[in-house]
């Protein structure tokens, strides 16, 4: 006997950042005279994320791990920019204080964007991926579907050779060439919030 009820698919997760506004490190720019200091710098979250593969960057400044994390990631992310790669990188601050975050964005972190220090959406995400150490580097296809939760891992061990297999996860079209690889980095280690270091 035949059945007349329809299977459903299952609905993808939603993009997490479909209805927030991200910071531009020119949003801190104080030299430059706007009539509306609050909304400038701001890009709309879900606008960033189409049609890109997203690497939520989980991190904080006082984070000796973050330190040595930090500028592996810019490197990676610059060169593949560089090769105009769809990738995007938004932080997420762990950071004590909203002068702690800006310092550190603005200084350490490559040209990529942030969830501005006041916005809830910093304790959904955290919550939504279990961060419970940091650095963490979630990769995200433009759905919001996780591709992995170790994107650390993925880059400290491969480079931005890691970029084609998130790509790949992400049914994007593969016109990027990779080149040049990273020397491979080891002896990092993760910052746990409950004050413990992981190797």
């Amino acid at each position: 006997m035949e059945s007349n009820k329809l299977e459903s698919t299952p609905s993808p997760p939603p993009n997490p950042f479909k209805d927030c506004w991200l910071l531009t490190k020119e949003h801190f720019n104080t030299e430059k005279y706007v009539p509306d200091r609050d909304s400038y710098g701001l890009v709309s979250g879900e606008e960033v994320t189409k049609k890109r593969v997203t690497a939520v960057y989980f991190s904080a400044s006082w984070c000796p791990p973050c330190q040595k994390f930090t500028p592996l990631l810019k490197q990676m992310y610059e060169d593949l920019r560089n090769r105009n790669a769809p990738l995007q990188v938004i932080f997420v601050s762990f950071d004590r204080t909203k002068e702690m975050m800006k310092e550190y964005f603005l200084n350490c972190h490559g040209d990529w964007l942030a969830v501005p220090y006041d916005d809830p959406q910093r304790e959904q995400l955290a919550d939504k991926f279990n961060i419970n150490a940091i650095p963490k580097l979630v990769v995200l296809r433009p759905d919001g579907e996780v591709i992995t939760m170790r994107g650390r891992k993925d880059v400290q061990d491969k480079g931005m050779i890691c970029f084609r297999s998130w790509q790949s996860a992400a049914s994007l079209a593969d016109n990027v060439s990779l080149r040049r690889t990273f020397s491979e980095t080891r002896g990092f280690t993760e910052t746990r919030l409950d004050g413990e270091t992981d190797e």
